[in-house]
């Protein structure tokens, strides 16, 4: 049977069960993938009534990236959400998908004509624009949306199917399938890992010592990186959008730097780049601040590791009034 009418089938069938009128994004659940143990994290969007979806949040990092963005004192922006690797089912107007996925639908028998009715299934890639789904993933789609149909039914009249009392606040509901089931899924309880994470610093061993013989003044610089909203692509690249490195004054309430990075060997690759921009930033403005505000915790620790030499004083700070008004003025990524 055709993979992509199988899951039309099956997003139609989650859409009409409407879980975003009884279940909320914090309502977390997990898939786990029965040959790879690969684990989604599925979170069911729309209980706003703004964007009705079903996320399948790809692996440990990616859940942990969702629950960031979920805490009310996040350091993160709406426009994160491009950062998480996802796979997404979303319900739009048909006109909003491309031309060639509309005669497929139909091609299959599938029209929607009614107002955000129609399955829409992506691929989001940190930093590139959201793409068509390949086979492997709709495949792993599948399993997601016929595991957590299963969940959603059971869950509409009994919410501790994904969370009871019993469970930690780091224990989450996983489906598993294992050869001792005899290829049956059942309900699993799951401890959320923290992985560690190894920081790299692409730069020359020069630079800390040079920013260390720099005179100090008063200043409080904010220093931030954020998608840029507009989207780069050469001739046979993947559409993707910048990544910003942003410098500002906070006392002038000016911006002080502001390159534009290119995102295509991906945004690991990009945040590997921030020890070396920061510490030419300072180079370039000829002082070390009394203060450098970051919110991103990993940029943070980075900058503290390679400020230690020069002993400038680096702090978190969740909200950067110059840099989001400077990324507000230039049309921020919001979603």
């Amino acid at each position: 049977m055709n993979l992509l009418k199988q899951n039309l089938e099956l997003a139609v069938r989650l859409r009409d069960m409407k879980p975003w009128e009884f279940m909320f994004e914090s309502d977390t659940f997990g898939v786990q993938m029965p040959v790879t143990g690969h684990k989604y994290f599925i979170s069911i969007m729309g209980s706003d009534n703004v964007h009705r979806a079903l996320s399948a949040y790809d692996g440990v990092e990616a859940l942990h990236a969702f629950l960031e963005m979920r805490d009310e004192d996040t350091w993160m922006r709406a426009g994160d959400l491009l950062l998480i690797p996802q796979l997404m089912v979303s319900f739009e107007d048909e006109e909003l998908l491309e031309p060639a996925e509309i005669e497929k639908y139909a091609g299959l028998g599938f029209q929607f004509s009614e107002e955000g009715s129609c399955p829409m299934f992506r691929k989001y890639i940190p930093g590139f624009m959201p793409v068509e789904p390949a086979e492997p993933d709709m495949e792993a789609l599948k399993i997601i949306l016929e595991q957590s149909i299963d969940v959603i039914e059971r869950a509409r009249n009994n919410p501790e199917v994904i969370y009871h009392d019993a469970m930690l606040d780091d224990e989450f509901m996983v489906r598993v399938q294992t050869e001792a089931s005899q290829g049956e899924w059942k309900d699993t309880v799951w401890a959320l890992e923290y992985p560690d994470k190894e920081l790299k610093f692409d730069m020359p061993r020069t630079l800390p010592g040079k920013v260390a013989g720099l005179p100090k003044n008063n200043a409080v610089y904010q220093v931030d990186m954020a998608l840029l909203n507009q989207v780069i692509q050469g001739p046979g690249e993947p559409a993707r959008f910048g990544m910003l490195f942003l410098v500002a004054d906070k006392k002038d309430g000016i911006m002080l730097d502001a390159q534009v990075l290119d995102t295509i060997h991906g945004i690991p690759a990009v945040y590997d780049q921030f020890p070396a921009l920061l510490l030419n930033a300072l180079l370039k403005l000829k002082h070390q601040p009394a203060f450098i505000e970051i919110r991103h915790p990993l940029l943070l620790e980075m900058a503290n590791r390679v400020l230690f030499p020069a002993k400038t004083k680096v702090r978190m700070a969740n909200h950067l009034e110059i840099i989001d008004d400077f990324l507000e003025s230039i049309g921020d990524m919001e979603m």
